[in-house]
């Protein structure tokens, strides 16, 4: 499953639907989940989204917390990648993921380097590490906590057989909630 979290944001969302709707795998349903938007998020969605694609508008505005923790519990499928409406994922993702999967099925999650990209989609810079393909999730914090891992919210996949039902993001720290949430997660397998 893919999760766009949004809110008035409509000409943004427009090229991460597409970035999604383009992969070249297509084993996979996404969902946009929209915090009351007041412009013109909805018809967006109508126009590009077919099924198995979803449209869900929360019946309130959850805030960005509170729409992550929505995306964990929305969708039934093992992954979930968290996109957010400024965000687009590169061509060939989801089947260079599961190939990673296929390698890798321990992993709690998975995250990549990322890309800044400008309005225009130009690449302004990157985030790369140098840390190994695939550690311990001991190894991971470690790494996390000595500087050596950058992970950016939208570039991981969860493995939600792996991370307990009651595990989400912290509305109490709604700056570091995603690293926390990352922290907690390697406890539950490999990174």
């Amino acid at each position: 499953d893919i999760a766009i979290v949004t809110y008035n944001r409509s000409d943004l969302l427009e090229r991460a639907i597409q970035s999604v709707l383009d992969q070249d795998d297509q084993g996979f349903t996404l969902y946009v989940l929209d915090n009351q938007s007041t412009d013109d998020t909805a018809e967006l969605c109508e126009r590009l989204l077919k099924p198995p694609h979803q449209y869900i508008c929360n019946p309130e505005n959850y805030g960005m917390v509170g729409n992550w923790n929505k995306a964990l519990k929305t969708g039934s499928a093992q992954y979930l990648n968290i996109l957010h409406d400024d965000d687009e994922l590169t061509p060939g993702f989801i089947s260079s993921l599961k190939a990673f999967i296929a390698r890798h099925p321990d992993c709690a999650f998975i995250h990549t380097a990322v890309d800044n990209i400008d309005q225009t989609g130009a690449v302004t810079g990157s985030k790369v590490h140098d840390f190994p393909e695939h550690v311990p999730g001991d190894a991971y914090f470690t790494g996390w906590l000595g500087g050596k891992v950058d992970v950016v919210c939208p570039t991981v996949v969860f493995n939600r057989d792996r991370l307990p039902s009651e595990l989400r993001f912290s509305a109490s720290q709604p700056f570091t909630a995603d690293l926390v949430f990352f922290l907690k997660a390697s406890a539950f397998g490999s990174v």
